[in-house]
C-alpha cells in the first residue's frame, strides 16, 4: 500500500452468523494519511444457492480501548449481482464517522437475492468468529488410508481433503476446508456429495473395506507374478505356426495414481479377463474359471487344468477354434475347441520376460522399462517418457511396421513408422485414451469415459464403434473389433456371423 494509506487493522480469520447466507472472510481498517479519515473494507462470500443483488450491513465502532464511538447504522452494497460462492464487498470502502476507530463489529442486516426474496437479521446479531475444530484424517489411525481410498471414489479432488467433515453452528465444513450452509448437496470447492462424505467416517464400514482391499491386494500381487502374454498366430504356406508374442507385467508404482492411471489399470485388467474371435467369446469369472459364448456356451473345461486362470486368448482357425489360458502358477493351458467336443492339448511352461516387449524383425526388441521410458533402435523412442503401454503393428507374413506408445496422460505416439502411420491411421482428436488394441491395420482406442474410437482398415466395418458406451476394455482381432461393457456384455463389429450371440449376461468380471 502506498504512503497515502496505512492499514491499522487486518483481520484475516473467518466469521459467520447462524443461518446467514453470507460469510465474512476478512476485513481491514485503513487510515487515509492525507486527512486522517478511517474506512473499512469487508470481504464477504455468498454461500446461498442463488445470486445476491444487494446487501445492507451495520458497523459498531470502538476505539483502541474498546470505548464505543459513533456507528454506521446502515450501509448498502447495491447493484452487485453476486453469484453463489463468489466474493463481494472487498473493493468497496465504508467511511467510518470517527477517525479514532480501531475496532469494529460487523452486523449483516439484510440480503436481497436476485429473485427478490430476502434474508433479514431481525435481532441484529453481529458476525462471530467461526471457531471450530476439525479432526485430521490421520486421526483414524490404521483406517486413514482406507478412508482416503473410499474418498477418492466419490471425490475427483480428494487430494484437497486433509480433515474429516464437521457440522458446526448450522454450517458444514467440508474435508477440503470449504464452509457451506447446512443442507447443501455438494461442496462447491471439491464437488463431493456432502451426505456421502459424512457416511465415509464409519469405523465398521472402513474396517470391512480395508479387509476387502487387503484381500484384493494379495490377489493382485499374486497376479503380478503372472506376466501377461499375448499369443499371435501366423498362417504360413506350410500350415499354421503358433508364435508366442510377449506382453506385459508392469508395476505402476513409479506413476502417480491419478484418475487416468486408475482407469488405465482397470482397462488393462479387463482386457486380460476377456477375449473374442469371429466365432466365440470367452471371459474369466471371479473364481478363475472360464465362461464361453455360443457355440461353446455349454462346454465345461476340465477343472483339473482350467483353474485360477488370469489371462485368456480366443483364436479362430480354419479347422477349429482354440482357447488359451494362463494360470497364476505360470502354466499355460491350451484347448482345441470344436462344435462337438473339447480336449486339453498341452500344458507347457510359460517363458515370458518381465518388461513389456514388442518383437521386431530388423531393429531388435522395443522394450518398455519400469521407469516409463522405452529402449529401441528408433531415435524418437529415446525422447518418450511416462509410457505405460506399447502395441506392435505387423503386416503380411509377420512383417514389423512399427509400434504405438501410450503415455500416462492418455496421449498416443507412433514409433518408427511415420509415413506408414500417417497413411494408415487417423488419430486426430484422440485423447484420454486408457487402452490400445491393434490387429494388422486396425487400431482401436478406449477412452476414459467408456467411449471407443477406431481407425485404419474398415473393410468389414470393424471401425464402426462410434455409438459404443460404457465400455471397459477393447480388443482388435482379424476383421473384427470387440468391446466389453461393465455388465459383462460383449459387443462386436466387423466380420461376425449374424447368428452369433456374445451376451455373457450378468457375469461379474471385476
Amino acid at each position: 500500500m502506498s504512503e497515502k494509506y496505512t492499514t491499522v487493522q487486518h483481520e484475516k480469520r473467518l466469521f459467520w452468523l447462524q443461518d446467514c447466507p453470507v460469510l465474512l472472510h476478512s476485513y481491514a481498517l485503513t487510515k487515509n494519511n492525507t486527512n486522517n479519515s478511517i474506512f473499512l473494507q469487508c470481504k464477504f462470500e455468498n454461500i446461498a444457492d442463488k445470486s445476491i443483488k444487494a446487501m445492507n450491513i451495520a458497523i459498531k465502532c470502538s476505539d483502541v480501548s474498546h470505548q464505543e464511538l459513533a456507528n454506521v447504522d446502515n450501509f448498502p452494497y447495491l447493484d452487485i449481482k453476486v453469484q453463489p460462492y463468489t466474493l463481494l464487498g472487498d473493493k468497496t470502502p465504508v467511511a467510518l464517522p470517527d477517525n479514532t476507530t480501531r475496532n469494529v463489529r460487523i452486523i449483516p442486516l439484510k440480503v436481497i437475492f436476485g429473485d427478490d426474496t430476502t434474508w433479514e437479521n431481525t435481532s441484529e446479531r453481529a458476525y462471530e468468529l467461526a471457531e471450530y475444530e476439525q479432526q485430521p484424517i490421520s486421526s483414524l489411525g490404521e483406517l486413514a488410508d482406507q478412508y482416503k481410498r473410499d474418498l477418492h471414489k466419490i471425490c475427483a479432488d480428494s487430494e484437497k481433503h486433509n480433515y474429516l467433515p464437521a457440522n458446526v453452528n448450522g454450517f458444514t465444513v467440508c474435508g477440503c476446508g470449504k464452509v457451506v450452509k447446512a443442507g447443501v448437496v455438494s461442496c462447491p470447492a471439491c464437488g463431493t456429495t456432502i451426505e456421502k462424505l459424512f457416511k465415509l467416517n464409519n469405523v465398521d464400514a472402513l474396517q470391512e473395506h480395508l479387509a476387502n482391499y487387503q484381500t484384493t491386494q494379495a490377489k493382485s500381487q499374486q497376479q503380478q507374478k503372472v506376466k501377461k502374454r499375448k499369443l499371435v498366430r501366423w498362417i504360413t504356406a506350410t500350415g499354421i505356426v503358433a508364435v508366442l508374442a510377449i506382453t506385459i507385467s508392469l508395476t505402476y508404482s513409479h506413476v502417480k495414481k491419478n484418475a487416468f492411471m486408475k482407469s488405465f489399470e482397470q482397462a488393462q485388467a479387463y482386457s486380460d479377463r476377456f477375449s473374442a474371435c469371429e466365432t466365440f467369446a470367452a471371459a474369466i469369472t471371479d473364481n478363475g474359471t472360464i465362461t464361453l459364448t455360443a457355440p461353446y456356451k455349454n462346454i465345461q473345461l476340465d477343472d483339473s487344468d482350467w483353474y485360477d486362470i488370469q489371462y485368456i486368448e480366443a483364436s479362430h482357425h480354419s479347422y477349429s477354434d482354440e482357447i488359451i489360458g494362463v494360470r497364476s502358477d505360470d502354466m499355460t493351458v491350451d484347448t482345441q475347441l470344436s462344435y462337438m467336443h473339447t480336449a486339453i492339448e498341452n500344458i507347457f511352461e510359460n517363458k515370458r520376460k518381465k518388461p513389456k516387449i514388442v518383437q521386431t524383425d530388423k531393429h531388435g526388441d522395443i522394450e518398455l522399462m519400469d521407469d516409463g521410458t522405452i529402449t529401441s533402435e528408433f531415435n524418437e523412442a529415446e525422447k518418450l517418457k511416462n509410457i505405460v503401454d506399447i502395441v506392435g503393428i505387423y503386416g503380411g507374413s509377420g512383417t514389423f511396421k512399427g509400434c504405438i506408445a501410450l503415455d500416462n496422460t492418455g496421449n498416443i505416439t507412433p514409433i518408427g513408422m511415420s509415413a506408414f502411420y500417417e497413411n494408415t491411421f487417423d488419430t486426430t482428436n484422440w485423447d484420454n485414451i486408457i487402452q490400445l488394441s491393434i490387429y494388422d491395420n486396425t487400431l482401436v482406442g478406449l477412452r476414459q469415459d467408456g467411449t471407443v474410437v477406431a481407425t485404419g482398415n474398415n473393410s468389414y466395418g470393424q471401425c464402426d464403434v462410434e455409438d459404443w458406451t460404457d465400455i471397459v476394455a477393447v480388443k482388435a482381432e482379424e476383421r473384427s473389433v470387440y468391446g466389453i461393457k461393465s455388465n459383462g456384455t460383449i459387443v462386436g463389429v466387423g466380420y461376425i456371423p449374424a447368428k452369433q450371440n456374445y451376451d455373457l449376461g450378468d457375469l461379474k468380471l471385476w
